[in-house]
């Protein structure tokens, strides 16, 4: 997988629990904690299952609520702002980015050389709710996805409810397949929208 995962891997283990808790999970994955990832470096697959597992383990929460707190941690943390900033780039509002999910993918690869995100597949109900889908080489995906979903939503100041890929014993939070997401929204100006501006920094990051 591409250097940067394993690097955000990295940066969440530490913002939440700590350097310590990180060279726990480095050493259980059996990596050195004071080798930095290089950002643009492919990394085999296995190590970034590893760092997953590990980090499960120290944290002591299941994989899935793991990498769905990954997610949030890519909107939310100071640290991740121009994360924040390419996705807020698909839309004024959470409708507006929602719209522009499908692509996200191509707008990553712009920004990161080597970086491939799956393919997203957005329908919009008669409803007003959303089905998400999204062809992952991982399962994983779709709980990060989730985190992130929900981070921007509170970013945007929109209340929404997300329904996560539905758990496969068999498969685990690593296994491979596609998998939808539901979204519902039910208040699109529910708070104040953070600030944002594309150009730079906002106050408070």
């Amino acid at each position: 997988m591409h250097g940067l995962i394993n690097r955000a891997i990295q940066g969440f283990a530490i913002d939440t629990a700590g350097p310590d808790a990180w060279r726990r999970v480095a050493r259980e994955a059996a990596i050195d904690p004071n080798q930095p990832f290089m950002p643009l470096m492919v990394r085999n697959t296995p190590v970034t299952h590893r760092l997953l597992q590990a980090t499960s383990r120290v944290l002591e929460k299941p994989a899935p609520v793991v990498l769905e707190d990954l997610g949030t941690w890519l909107v939310a943390s100071r640290g991740t702002a121009p994360i924040r900033r390419l996705l807020r780039f698909g839309g004024e509002t959470f409708p507006d980015f929602l719209n522009s999910l499908e692509d996200l993918p191509g707008r990553a690869r712009l920004a990161v050389s080597g970086l491939h995100l799956p393919a997203i597949r957005l329908c919009q109900d008669r409803d007003g709710s959303y089905t998400i889908g999204v062809d992952a080489p991982h399962r994983g995906y779709g709980y990060v996805l989730c985190g992130i979903l929900r981070a921007l939503a509170d970013d945007y100041g929109t209340l929404a409810l997300l329904d996560p890929p539905p758990e496969e014993p068999d498969a685990g939070a690593f296994g491979a397949g596609s998998f939808h997401l539901g979204l519902t929204l039910i208040d699109v100006s529910f708070a104040e929208a953070r600030a944002f501006s594309l150009v730079g920094p906002e106050r408070g990051e």
